[in-house]
């Protein structure tokens, strides 16, 4: 996210869940929702 942020980007991201690989144990709206949450918070931190 620090290269995004600093080589000025400003477009749209998307996150992508392409099923549940290894476990079922996490379903797919929650792992999307903590990786966008991940991402702002990354990308906060490099303001």
């Amino acid at each position: 996210m620090k290269v995004f942020s600093d080589g000025g980007y400003n477009g749209y991201m998307s996150s992508e869940y392409e099923g549940h690989g290894f476990t079922d144990a996490y379903p797919g709206f929650d792992m999307i929702e903590k990786h966008q949450a991940l991402c702002k918070k990354l990308l906060a931190e490099n303001r």
